[in-house]
This record gives C-alpha cells, structure tokens and sequence, in this order.
C-alpha cells in the first residue's frame, strides 16, 4: 500500500487552450482504462500495449511521475475559462512529468503543490509551455509553512502543540 501525496493542480491559459483540456477531461473514463493522465498526455510515445502490459509500473511512474493514473470520477474539478483547478491523491510521489507534459503539449501554466506527509515532504513546482519548470521542495512542515500557510498555523502547529502537551 502506498503513502499517498495530496496535489492541489491549477492549468492556466487562454480560453481556447483551457476548454480543449476541459473538453478532454470530460471525455476521460477510468472504466475504460482512461483516466485523466492517459487521456490529456497518455502513455509512454511508441509503446505498445503489450509493452505497456509488462512495463506500466516503470512506464507510469517516468511518464507521469507516480505508479497509478487519476480517476476523474473521484477528482474534485473546477473549471472556468482562464484555468482548471483540481485536486487529486497520487501513490508515493506529485505528478510533475505529467504536469510539465501538459503545459508544453497545450501550451499552458502548469502549477502543483503537493504534500507527502508518510514520507515528509512537501512542495510546489511551475510547469511552463517552453519545457521549462521551477521546483521548490522541502522538508515536510517547511513545506507546509511555504505553501499552505494557513493550514500550517491552523493544523501542524496546533496539531504538534497538543503531542508535546500530552
């Protein structure tokens, strides 16, 4: 069993580049073995689906950065005309290959923040059209404290008050 990462994505971009992602989003179905992340960059180029049959671990965790893709029907989704927002558990590790393939196949800003806490770790990371990123990853609760402040001084520190209390 994996621990998982909690990612909070936002793709911004023009309106035509942000309803042809919504419009494939929608169309994503994890019944048919097409989640989200299969459906807006999909697998590996050139490998079969035998290749894939025998290789998806390794093919997944390079190709999206993490070992499962999403299920849209269990994935929070905001859309409007300037961006997409939503949020998503990955095992292990945040999806940053996938989010650096969006931004550069649909021409795109790619944001991800992302906590990791059963390995402590946490982050952000830019995701640009031109095949650029910035990557800011820290310690867990520094992490924390960089990206989700209000929660930081709402919950870890309240959280940790009360261990030390006992």
């Amino acid at each position: 069993m994996p621990n998982w990462c909690q990612n909070y994505i936002r793709i911004t971009g023009d309106a035509d580049s942000i309803k042809r992602i919504t419009q494939l989003i929608k169309m994503s179905d994890d019944e048919n073995g097409a989640g989200v992340f299969t459906t807006l960059v999909g697998l590996p180029e050139g490998m079969t689906p035998a290749q894939y049959s025998e290789g998806w671990w390794d093919a997944n965790i390079s190709h999206w950065g993490t070992k499962w893709d999403i299920t849209p029907n269990e994935t929070d989704f905001s859309f409007d005309d300037g961006y997409i927002g939503f949020c998503c558990d990955t095992a292990w590790s945040p999806p940053i290959p996938f989010c650096q393939k969006v931004a550069e196949m649909v021409d795109v800003e790619v944001h991800i923040t992302y906590e990791e806490p059963g390995m402590g770790f946490a982050g952000e990371t830019f995701c640009y059209p031109d095949g650029t990123q910035e990557d800011n990853e820290y310690e867990y609760n520094e992490g924390i404290y960089h990206v989700n402040n209000d929660y930081f001084w709402e919950g870890v520190i309240p959280d940790t008050l009360e261990y030390y209390h006992e």
